[in-house]
This record gives C-alpha cells, sequence and structure tokens, in this order.
C-alpha cells in the first residue's frame, strides 16, 4: 500500500482498489503506454511476493474526465 500512495503521490496512480467481489483489484495508472503500466506491475511487491498470480494491462482513451483530475 505505501508504494502505491508513493505512486498516486507522483501522479502515476489515479485509482487503486479491489473490485467488488474482492477477487481482484483494479489500478487506473497515468502512464503513456501499455509498456509504462507493464513495467509499474512488473515491480509491484504483491507480484514478485506470488501474492497476486497475474494481471492485464489494457490501455484506453478517456473521452470524459473529471475536473479533479485536471489538479
Amino acid at each position: 500500500m505505501d508504494r502505491l500512495r508513493g505512486l498516486a503521490n507522483d501522479g502515476l496512480v489515479l485509482v487503486a482498489g479491489p473490485d467488488v467481489s474482492d477477487e481482484g483489484a483494479v489500478l487506473v495508472l497515468l502512464v503513456p503506454d501499455v509498456d509504462a503500466a507493464t513495467a509499474v506491475m512488473d515491480a509491484d511487491v504483491y507480484l514478485q511476493s506470488g501474492a497476486v498470480t497475474s494481471y492485464t494491462a489494457d490501455a484506453f482513451v478517456a473521452v470524459v474526465t473529471s475536473p479533479a483530475l485536471s489538479g
């Protein structure tokens, strides 16, 4: 959690948390591409420890954003 908070403070993590089934999680990252997202995830301590066994990184285009995201 400290790492995610640090990434959020650095502006890389916009949102992070468990999904409602509590069987997975969602991270929304502000990174330039899927390779950058993969680098963030590959450095995750939960993944490295085996607590998380897989993830999917998908790119998307935001067409509506909250004014809160513009800082």
